[in-house]
Order: C-alpha cells, then structure tokens, then sequence
C-alpha cells in the first residue's frame, strides 16, 4: 500500500511521484493511455492561485508559500499573454480581472 497518491501524470505528476519515491511508497494515477499526454500545456509553466474548481484552489493556496519561498522558490513574477479575437473581448475583460 502507498503512503501517498498523486494524481495526475503530466510534467508535475511525475515530477512530483519522483521525487516522493526517494522518500516513501508512491503510487502515480494517470487518466490518459500514456504519461506526459499534455505535457505541453501551458498549466505545468503557470501557477494561477485562482485556477480550477474549489478543491484544486483550496490545494494551490496551501501549497503556494511553499512555492514561493521553500529551497529558493520555484515561483516567480512572468508575463502571460493571451489571445482572442475581436468577439472574445467580454471573456477577456472577465478573465483578465480574475487575474488580477
């Protein structure tokens, strides 16, 4: 029996799972046929303290001054763009608020 499960076998998954093992017993669940499926999705280079459902902010917010500051930091202060066409003005007004 595994003492931790991560969820998720993209970039950080398996980052994650990796490191843990060094540790204790991990055991990595993955939805997708393989891992690293979506590996090249902005989300892995992006931490968004607001970003998904109520469970994934409430774990982004309880891991994020550890983010920042822990062996250094792995956050810092970047850019983000975003794109859209002309009838995409009123999501982008909406979102581009939520970021802050």
């Amino acid at each position: 029996m595994s003492e931790i499960v991560v969820i998720g076998g993209g970039i950080v998954g398996v980052s994650i799972a990796s490191r843990l093992s060094k540790f204790t017993t991990v055991t990595l669940l993955e939805g997708e046929k393989n891992l690293g499926y979506h590996a090249s999705r902005p989300s892995a280079a992006v931490f968004i303290q607001d970003y998904g459902n109520k469970i994934i902010r409430t774990l982004n917010l309880a891991s994020s001054k550890f983010l920042e500051q822990a062996n250094g930091g792995v956050l810092g202060l970047r850019g983000l763009q975003m794109l859209g066409s002309e009838n995409d003005t009123d999501d982008f007004t909406v979102d581009y608020k939520k970021l802050g």
